[in-house]
């Protein structure tokens, strides 16, 4: 898992990831070129090999201001994690802290 790029949605702010960073990259400069030619995003994306992971960071409860979105970028473009095994993953309920936390269940993931 690659996490590598800093999204901002207009009610939160994600952590982006992917298991194929030239796939991700091949697809957002498809979404980016369709986007500016003024077709619908309306691609399915199934995969058993490939995924993306949208990790949110912070919910906002107004519009945040230019200055932010500006950090965000700058951030975003200076983001350097080293790749990781992601092998489990476990569906949790709580609080928006997690101080009151119920696991659900957790899942062990399988190569292909």
């Amino acid at each position: 898992m690659y996490f590598y790029r800093l999204l901002l949605f207009p009610t939160n702010l994600a952590l982006i990831g992917t298991t194929d960073l030239e796939l991700d990259n091949l697809v957002l400069d498809l979404d980016r070129k369709l986007k500016e030619n003024g077709v619908a995003d309306d691609k399915i994306y199934i995969n058993k090999r490939y995924f993306f992971s949208n990790m949110t960071l912070v919910r906002f409860t107004k519009q945040v201001e230019e200055s932010f979105r500006e950090e965000v970028m700058k951030i975003s473009s200076q983001l350097q994690f080293e790749p990781y095994m992601v092998d489990s993953v476990t569906l949790v309920q709580g609080n928006a802290s997690l101080h009151k936390k119920k696991i659900i269940n957790t899942w062990m993931l399988q190569s292909i």
